[in-house]
C-alpha cells in the first residue's frame, strides 16, 4: 500500500467533513470553514484504488487505537474519530489526508523495483507534510542528485 502526497484532490476538508457522519456537535453543527490555511485544507488524491476510503498520513505525535506506525516520524491512521481531532486541532502536528490508495500484487512492487521502475530516497518527514505540492517533486528529485528532468532515460538499465 502506497500514497500519492503531490496530487491535490478537488475536495477540502470542509467538503469531506460535511459528507461523512462526524459524531463531533462543533462539527456537525459548523457553517463557517475550518480555521486553517487553504493548504492544509487541501485533500491528496492518495491513489486510484477505494478512492472513497480516507486516510491520514500523520506525524508520530498523535496516536489513536487504529493507528499504524510506520516509523518514529510517520503514522497512519484511517477512522472518523481522526479526522475530527484534526479538524478540531487535536490531531497530530502534520498531517496529509488522502482519499484513496495505490496498490500492488503479491511480489509486484518487489519486482518493479528490481528493474528501476522506481526511483527511491529514504527522504526526510518534511518532504512527505511539506504542504508545496507544486515542487514537491523536483524536490524529491533533488535529493537522490536528480536537478533536472532531462537526466532520465527512457530504459531502465543496470549498472
Amino acid at each position: 500500500m502506497g500514497f500519492i502526497v503531490n496530487k491535490p484532490h478537488e475536495m477540502v476538508l470542509d467538503e469531506l467533513i460535511s459528507r461523512v457522519d462526524v459524531s463531533s456537535p462543533a462539527l456537525a453543527a459548523r457553517t463557517q470553514p475550518l480555521d486553517l490555511t487553504a493548504k492544509d485544507r487541501q485533500l491528496r488524491v492518495g491513489g486510484p484504488v477505494d478512492e472513497n476510503r480516507g486516510f491520514i498520513l500523520h506525524s508520530g505525535d498523535y496516536e489513536a487505537e487504529s493507528t499504524i506506525v510506520i516509523n518514529s516520524d510517520v503514522s497512519l491512521t484511517s477512522t472518523i474519530s481522526a479526522l475530527e481531532d484534526v479538524a478540531e486541532y487535536r490531531g497530530p502536528r502534520d498531517s496529509v489526508i488522502s482519499l484513496g490508495y495505490s496498490s500492488w500484487g503479491a511480489n509486484q512492487l518487489e519486482d518493479e523495483l528490481s528493474k528501476n521502475f522506481w526511483l527511491t530516497l529514504d527522504g526526510p518527514k518534511d518532504l512527505i507534510f511539506d504542504q508545496q505540492l507544486e515542487t514537491k517533486y523536483d524536490s524529491a528529485l533533488a535529493m537522490i542528485g536528480i536537478t533536472s528532468k532531462a537526466a532520465f532515460v527512457a530504459e531502465p538499465g543496470h549498472a
